[in-house]
């Protein structure tokens, strides 16, 4: 779940300079689609640039793993 917590950093702007990868959290909805929630700084951040909802994409193979993040707002 890395991938996708970087995406979501990289959204913000700021990558992870001003909080941790335990600032965001990757869920499974109850069909298994993944969704974002932000702790501590990064939803300070998400707040502060005008970001309303994220979509996040996750894909991966054994190996490789690979995200894409669309912040709204």
């Amino acid at each position: 779940m890395f991938a996708a917590k970087e995406a979501v950093a990289k959204c913000l702007g700021t990558g992870f300079t001003n909080f941790g990868a335990c600032h965001i959290e990757i869920l499974k909805d109850e069909l298994g689609k993944p969704y974002v929630k932000l702790f501590g700084n990064a939803l300070t951040r998400a707040e502060e640039i005008g970001i309303i909802n994220i979509q996040i994409s996750i894909s991966h193979t054994a190996q490789t793993a690979i995200a894409f993040c669309i912040a709204e707002g």
